[in-house]
């Protein structure tokens, strides 16, 4: 139904990440998650693409994608 990603220790001690789509955020905030380790084992791609949403836990942020939020 839904993955929790988390791909890194959160920068804000004590607070909880900060929420966003995954249709804002950055362009290089993206393409430095991207590059992770995490993103190069076939199983991964493999529930991120059959999963309806994908919570994204990255630093001091987190954002979601749905089915329907995705191009």
């Amino acid at each position: 139904m839904r993955v929790v990603a988390y791909l890194g220790t959160s920068t804000s001690k004590g607070n909880y990440p900060t929420r966003r789509n995954m249709q804002v955020l950055r362009r290089d905030t993206l393409d430095d998650m991207l590059e992770l380790r995490y993103f190069t084992r076939l199983w991964v791609i493999q529930e991120l693409i059959l999963a309806r949403g994908v919570l994204f836990v990255y630093g001091g942020f987190e954002c979601h994608a749905e089915q329907s939020t995705l191009p």
